[in-house]
């Protein structure tokens, strides 16, 4: 979705009263800018919808949030696997050579000689680092999101990998 950040994802309801348990894409440090927001949009099937937020509590490794018009379980059960998305003038300004998951999904991978690898496909999520999986045309690979090897260029959506031992 154009103009929006993607966050997290609904695991689950959350007691009774219709909160959502949220898991954050990054870190709950990541998403604990949440407090401030006023709207939320929940993806699911192609389809958004927007809410406005109630109330936001932190747990251990999860947000819980309360949006209007979910007033129980039975409705915060549907919405389970919606990836929870806020405006991008919501999202707090990035660090430098910090990026969205979503501005990396489909970048253009490219070796050291310029030669076409595949596309960025997803992100794992490590305690070390981040990990790239990029699909090429005869298989995926995981390649480590480290500066000492890849470098960002997120006007022309590519990437460079300057370790083409990973496309062996």
């Amino acid at each position: 979705m154009d103009g929006f950040v993607a966050v997290g994802t609904v695991v689950r309801p959350q007691g009774v009263r219709g909160e959502l348990k949220v898991t954050p894409y990054g870190s709950l440090d990541d998403i604990r800018f949440l407090a401030n927001v006023r709207r939320i949009y929940l993806v699911r099937d192609e389809r958004s919808n927007a809410y406005d937020v109630v109330s936001v509590k932190f747990l251990t490794d999860a947000a819980v949030i309360k949006v209007t018009g979910i007033d129980d379980m039975n409705a915060a059960g549907k919405l389970t696997g919606s990836t929870v998305s806020v405006g991008e003038g919501d999202f707090p300004p990035l660090p430098a050579d910090s990026y969205h998951i979503d501005d990396l999904i489909g970048m253009t991978v490219v070796d050291e000689k310029g030669i076409v690898r595949g596309t960025v496909a997803g992100i794992i999520r490590t305690k070390a680092h981040d990990v790239l999986e990029v699909t090429g045309p005869e298989r995926t690979v995981n390649i480590p999101f480290v500066k000492a090897i890849v470098t960002v260029d997120t006007a022309a959506r590519r990437m460079t990998v300057r370790a083409s031992g990973f496309f062996a």
